[in-house]
């Protein structure tokens, strides 16, 4: 809903219009899965190391859409040729003894 002024010298009067805008995802409620009502959520740890969204409301665990588990790209296997390999990470090129002397 926005409200328009108005310009009487053009002969434009003031209106109210409604339109469909969009909702920022933080101004959005996820539903509880026990009480099925609007919940903000908390972050929790499990024991086997993964985070968990849980409901504020009951304090049950809210799992996470099947899509978002998902990968939107593959990993790359391969290492091209401007990319450093592994191997080569590791490997010491810098001593810094050897500068302070």
């Amino acid at each position: 809903e926005r409200k328009l002024k108005g310009k009487p010298e053009l002969g434009v009067k003031a209106a109210v219009v409604k339109r469909e805008v969009s909702v920022h995802y933080s101004n959005v409620n996820l539903i509880c899965p026990v009480t099925d009502l609007p919940t903000r959520i908390s972050r929790k740890w499990m024991e086997d190391g993964t985070k968990v969204r849980v409901s504020k409301r009951s304090g049950a665990i809210i799992p996470r859409p099947e899509i978002l588990t998902q990968r939107r790209r593959p990993k790359r296997e391969s290492v091209g040729e401007k990319e450093t390999g592994v191997d080569e990470v590791w490997e010491q090129t810098f001593d810094g003894d050897m500068a302070k002397r």
